[in-house]
């Protein structure tokens, strides 16, 4: 279980750590298009949630695949 272990863990922290990088992109963006335009903040911010919620649910669900691999390796 040594080294299988280490690289479900490191593709683990890699999955969160590209979500945690896709969501501050996303936020930082939407910021950028609300500050020209704050008209448009209701559907930017529309928009923005629904691409959080995307990045997350894929962190999420390579999560559970990573585990559900190291729990049949074992």
């Amino acid at each position: 279980m040594g080294t299988l272990g280490i690289g479900i863990g490191l593709l683990i922290g890699l999955s969160v750590l590209g979500a945690a990088i896709g969501n501050a992109i996303v936020v930082l963006n939407a910021i950028k298009s609300i500050t020209r335009q704050p008209e448009l903040s209701g559907k930017v911010n529309t928009v923005m949630f629904i691409g959080l919620a995307i990045i997350d649910g894929i962190a999420i669900i390579a999560i559970f695949v990573f585990g559900f691999v190291l729990q049949s390796k074992l």
